[in-house]
C-alpha cells in the first residue's frame, strides 16, 4: 500500500512540474509572438541612371500600430556614397493610419548607370 502512495505522490509532483514547464513555454511563446508582430525589416533597392542623385522608395510596414521608429542604411559600399538617408512613416491612403515607410536617399554624385543600391530598413512599434 505504501508503494501506491509514493507512486501517486510522485505522479502528482511530476504532473505539477510539467504544468509549470508548459506555463513557461506558453509565456515565452506569447512574448516571442508579441516581439515578432511589433517589428519588421527588409531590403529595398534603387537603381542608378548616372544622373539622378535623390531616390525615394516606399514600403508597407504591416505593423499593428503606426507609432513606429524607422531606420535605414545602405548594406554595402557603392560607387556613390549616400550623403543623406532618411526614413519615416506616412499615411498614403488618407485613413489616418501611417502605413507606409518612406525612405529618401541622396547622393553627392549620381550612382553609375545600372548600379543597384540596396537599402536596409528596420521598423519597430515604440508604444
Amino acid at each position: 500500500m505504501s508503494y501506491l502512495f509514493f507512486d501517486v505522490m510522485n505522479y502528482l509532483a511530476m504532473h505539477s512540474r510539467l504544468e509549470n514547464v508548459e506555463d513557461r513555454v506558453n509565456h515565452v511563446s506569447s512574448r516571442l509572438d508579441s516581439f515578432l508582430s511589433s517589428r519588421t525589416s527588409g531590403i529595398v533597392t534603387v537603381t542608378g541612371n548616372g544622373s539622378t542623385t535623390e531616390f525615394q522608395v516606399e514600403v508597407q510596414h504591416n505593423l499593428p500600430s503606426d507609432k513606429v521608429a524607422v531606420s535605414a542604411s545602405t548594406t554595402r559600399p557603392t560607387t556613390a556614397t549616400p550623403s543623406y538617408i532618411f526614413a519615416y512613416v506616412d499615411d498614403k491612403d488618407g485613413d489616418g493610419f501611417r502605413e507606409t515607410i518612406v525612405i529618401t536617399v541622396r547622393f553627392d554624385s549620381a550612382p553609375s548607370n545600372g548600379e543597384v543600391i540596396e537599402i536596409y530598413y528596420v521598423a519597430e512599434v515604440v508604444e
